[in-house]
């Protein structure tokens, strides 16, 4: 787990107090919390680029940013680099990928459901996110956006031909 400074205590504080109870036992295995700080400038860019665990130390499954502002940036330049979404900031347009790219939780508890489905099988739609990736690139953007451009400017050309021919 990743955690702004401004909540570090409050979250160490938690943690310890769950790794002691018997809620950090699932089954045979056990549940451990480790919050390690992190700005969150600092966390972002390195969720968005190369977390490196052996310089960073483990890659977080939990972040908590000082704002959620922060996880909109980290999603915007993923999506800018062709990679899709990772955090979840609440916001409707999560809600425009399919399923199979984007997990929405309403609750804690389905949140932890669709945790565990992701770690019990962690190639599962690995070939749809690539395929999604790779027809999202910035080209790809670049090329939508000169075809709306070149249509609109085509409209406006006629309706100023139809308007002004004398």
């Amino acid at each position: 787990m990743a955690v702004s400074p401004e909540k570090s205590d409050l979250i160490l504080a938690l943690a310890k107090s769950f790794n002691g109870t018997k809620q950090a036992k699932l089954g045979n295995d056990c549940i451990f919390v480790r919050p390690q700080k992190k700005s969150s400038g600092g966390a972002a860019q390195l969720l968005y680029t190369n977390w490196d665990e052996n310089v960073d130390g483990p890659r977080p499954v939990v972040w908590s940013p000082a704002a959620s502002s922060w996880g909109q940036v980290v999603n915007q330049r993923r999506i800018d680099s062709g990679q899709p979404p990772i955090v979840g900031t609440g916001s409707a347009e999560l809600r425009r990928y399919p399923p199979s790219l984007v997990s929405y939780a309403e609750s804690a508890e389905e949140a932890l459901a669709m945790t565990e489905r992701a770690l019990a099988d962690p190639t599962a739609g690995r070939d749809e996110r690539r395929r999604y990736a790779l027809a999202n690139t910035w080209d790809d953007r670049a090329d939508q956006l000169d075809s709306v451009i070149a249509g609109r400017l085509s409209a406006v050309a006629e309706d100023a031909s139809r308007r002004y021919s004398f």
